[in-house]
């Protein structure tokens, strides 16, 4: 017995070992005849382990590299795609990158940070975005030492717009606030506009970045010969139905889905325990059933404004104040899913999950169903940023296709530059045009939902107040649309706008996913003191609020006027019984229109602003009166805020450069207050 154990055991050790030899071989083999450079590998799996295995990234010296970590300030996922791009490259040059939403980030820890790159963004009028608001108040509300941050070496690249007065307000906020906490500088604030060409700006930023980066962490600085665009998520595909699929951020019945109707309102929680009140905010929105849908512009109008309520229940994060804002999710049209999905060659009704791929921190997206994914995850009719086009470019089997995304995709080049401002933003083309114009471009399924932009929520200015109908909420929403070439179909049309037009035949038997978000655009708190209101066109929204809470509390209401303008007073004059019974009944005390087509010239809400602009400095603004503006940033807003200034220079007796400090105190006492868009 124990010669043939002997035996055993050294034939046993003989297999052992010859297996270990050829595995080597193989591994040795695999290494060396492998491409050089390739795109990134798919990482879809199924349940059962059929499919490919998950590929992963080891690096035996992570250990020894130098943390930096990569904070974000996003509200439409550009901040965090820059700040995923820099993590790319903070690796490539020896670093051991981590990105962080600073919403999930503990603000004690930051005492402790000592590499960090900061992308932040600024939403509307210099506000911080939803998940950088956490981060905004411990900055700027906490009182702090001079050396609390006197560890930390930073950088900071704002995202912003010029066409808005405070132009990357949060980037040159936090760059300023950061330095007076004791942080060092180690390398110039970067400002990208996205009125012109924003990744152009963060190209040039980050182009000298890492030598400082670098000097900051006391390393050699060794330019890599490639940069390898790590994976977020990887893709898991079920043999089997489970029993609850994700839409959104919200599950519903697999089967409700096939089925065509696989949402149900949001019920009321107990109302007697306050407390048990859910939370409904942009990662759980609130499942609100549309009650009223009608179109304010006359048959005769060649365009569309809609007037759409969504019914409320009681819970205390769905309460509002006139001039906030309603978050909406909408849906991509079938017809273009369906397409992706028969370019991409995907199931619509296989039910994948996204799961964070090796050490990616990416939030886990479904189970859901291809169609969901397609439907109400992935921003199909996005105008493609100059990235995806550089990244989504790999997977062309033709070569002068994939020649063509490559030169639309370079940031670096002015002629590339100016080529995708003309091909992409001037004629309108999408990602699914993309699909339709290139069509050797076959990226797989979970490539093709990572690299493609989330479908974010739409943001409205609600245009009611809840002192009139208590639990309903109301939106104005012109349907946006222009004439494009080439791609799927020959008219753009806004996601979400054109989703919210095709519902008005299924009031109360379709629910819209939406929450509400806190304005600073806010009446004054002392109702006695005047407002002025200039709001053209679906500008008019949250005036409509404001008139209505002034409807139902008039005791010591202080004088109004609004300044509205359309086309025509038979085409698109919006709420116009309701403004005039507001005159009529004395909430609001004088109402100028301005209907730019009704005569042979011209006359926007700007020129009724100068023609009664005595009565405007007499009786509002030596009283101390509210400025609001709502509508378009690009021309109206800088136009009024013209009107303003003339008015003062006039009235007040002072030159251009003292007017203009004036107005930009009363912005600072918010006595100026804006809610403007980029058209």
């Amino acid at each position: 017995m124990s010669d043939q154990g002997e035996q055993m055991d050294f034939d046993l050790m003989t297999i052992i070992s010859t297996f270990f030899v050829i595995a080597t071989l193989y591994a040795l083999f695999k290494r060396f005849t492998s491409p050089s450079s390739s795109p990134p590998p798919s990482s879809s799996r199924d349940v059962k382990l059929s499919g490919s295995e998950k590929a992963e990234v080891e690096d035996e010296d992570e250990g020894n590299k130098k943390p930096l970590k990569i904070f974000y300030g996003s509200q439409t996922g550009t901040a965090e795609d820059f700040a995923n791009t820099l993590s790319d490259e903070g690796m490539a040059y020896g670093f051991a990158p981590e990105v962080i939403d600073l919403e999930e980030f503990d603000m004690d820890d930051m005492i402790d940070t000592e590499l960090a790159l900061f992308c932040m963004a600024t939403y509307g009028e210099g506000e911080p975005t939803d998940n950088a608001r956490n981060f905004w108040t411990w900055m700027k509300e906490e009182e702090h030492e001079d050396d609390t941050l006197a560890n930390m070496k930073f950088s900071v690249f704002g995202l912003g717009n010029k066409t808005y007065e405070h132009y990357n307000l949060m980037g040159k906020e936090t760059d300023k606030l950061l330095a007076k906490m004791g942080a060092e500088r180690m390398f110039e604030l970067g400002l990208g506009d996205d009125d012109a060409s924003l990744e152009e700006d963060f190209e040039k930023w980050k182009r000298d970045l890492w030598s400082s980066v670098c000097n900051a962490a006391g390393m050699e600085m060794i330019e890599p010969l490639n940069i390898k665009k790590q994976r977020r998520y990887e893709m898991t595909t079920y043999d089997r139905i489970p029993e609850k699929v994700t839409s959104h951020h919200f599950q519903t019945d697999f089967k409700s889905e096939t089925e065509g109707s696989y949402l149900v309102p949001t019920k009321p929680l107990l109302s007697a325990n306050h407390k048990s009140y859910k939370m409904y905010d942009a990662k759980n929105p609130y499942l609100g059933k549309v009650i009223t849908h009608r179109e304010l512009h006359s048959p005769n109008s060649d365009r569309s404004c809609l007037h759409i309520e969504i019914e409320l229940i009681k819970n205390s994060y769905l309460r509002y104040q006139p001039g906030d804002h309603l978050g909406v999710f909408a849906e991509n049209d079938a017809e273009i899913v369906n397409y992706v999905a028969q370019r991409l060659g995907a199931d619509l009704d296989a039910v994948v999950k996204l799961s964070p791929a090796g050490k990616s921190k990416a939030t886990p997206l479904g189970p859901f169903t291809v169609r969901r994914a397609l439907t109400s995850f992935a921003d199909l009719t996005a105008k493609p940023r100059q990235s995806y086009l550089r990244e989504i470019a790999q997977y062309c089997e033709d070569d002068e296709e994939k020649a063509r995304l490559l030169l639309l995709g370079d940031a670096s080049n002015d002629n590339s530059v100016a080529q995708y401002q003309h091909y992409i933003i001037k004629d309108y083309r999408s990602i699914v045009d993309i699909l339709v114009e290139f069509p050797s471009l076959c990226p797989p399924l979970d490539i093709f939902l990572e690299l493609t932009p989330r479908l974010d929520p739409r943001f409205y200015s609600i245009s009611s107040a809840r002192d009139d109908k208590p639990l309903v909420v109301s939106l104005t929403a012109v349907v946006s649309t222009a004439n494009k070439k080439g791609g799927l179909k020959g008219l753009y049309t806004g996601v979400c706008t054109g989703w919210l037009a095709k519902l008005q035949n299924r009031v109360d038997d379709v629910v819209v996913p939406c929450f509400m978000r806190k304005s600073e655009f806010k009446l004054p708190k002392d109702p006695s003191i005047p407002i002025i209101m200039v709001g053209p066109g679906t500008g008019i929204a949250p005036f409509r609020g404001f008139l209505q809470w002034r409807k139902h509390n008039r005791d010591n209401l202080g004088d109004a006027v609004l300044f509205f303008g359309c086309r025509s007073a038979k085409l698109d004059y919006l709420y116009g019984d309701e403004l005039q019974a507001a005159v009529d009944e004395g909430y609001l005390t004088t109402l100028i229109t301005a209907f730019s087509r009704d005569q042979s010239e011209k006359i926007y809400v700007q020129h009724r602003l100068m023609e009664h602009a005595e009565m405007i400095y007499n009786q509002y603004l030596k009283k101390g009166a509210i400025i609001y503006i709502c509508g378009d940033a690009t021309y109206m807003a800088k136009d009024v805020n013209t009107c303003f200034k003339q008015m003062l220079m006039k009235y007040e007796a002072v030159e251009e450069a003292r007017a203009e400090e004036m107005l930009s105190e009363m912005r600072k006492n918010h006595r100026y207050q804006e809610d403007v868009w980029h058209s």
